[in-house]
């Protein structure tokens, strides 16, 4: 009886362990990955790598918003170990395909700002390459070091859509946080 209890848990266990590698996709591959970050008068500047799977694009194609959300913090000294957050900006932007216009969309929601692209490999560059004003009351005094992150919302997408983003590694598109000094900080 232990004996073939033990066979066909090697039996489940390979097909669970197929499907986990399946959805996990190509290993050390980061679909969205910062390069570069600065905070500069009043505007955040970020280079990005993007490398939206098929499926993210083909959703995007047919007219599927994707929203993004950009959490960008500020860190004052570290006092014993411990970092004290001076300011915090959650920001959100938005891609979308018009297909009777045949137009792509990037908005920053949260400024109203609108940038419209005829090709979807120039929306793709602009997303690589970020610039956001950020609000006038985002004024961190004595930041010594920025943390940045940006995650694709998936619970903003449709409900058919919920179940494979939550499955499929490519819908997975999150930066991780990004760390880098305050260009003032000594």
């Amino acid at each position: 009886m232990v004996s073939s209890m033990r066979c066909w848990k090697k039996i489940l266990s390979a097909p669970a362990l197929a499907a986990l590698v399946a959805c996990a996709g190509p290993a050390g591959t980061a679909p969205l990955r910062i390069d570069s970050a600065n905070v500069a008068q009043g505007v955040l500047t970020t280079r990005l790598q993007w490398h939206p799977g098929d499926a993210v694009l083909d959703a995007l194609d047919h007219g599927i918003v994707l929203d993004f959300v950009l959490d960008l913090r500020a860190y004052g000294p570290a006092r014993l170990g411990w970092r004290s957050t001076l300011a915090r900006s959650e920001r959100h932007v938005q891609l979308r395909y018009f297909p009777l216009s045949r137009r792509y969309q990037l908005r920053d929601l949260d400024r109203g700002d609108m940038r419209t692209f005829g090709a979807r490999s120039l929306l793709v560059a602009a997303v690589e390459d970020l610039r956001l004003t950020l609000p006038g009351s985002w004024n961190p005094d004595g930041a010594a070091s920025y943390a940045l992150s940006i995650e694709l919302d998936r619970d903003r997408l449709p409900g058919a859509l919920r179940l494979p983003a939550l499955l499929r590694a490519e819908w997975h598109l999150s930066s991780g946080d990004y760390s880098w000094p305050a260009a003032d900080a000594g």
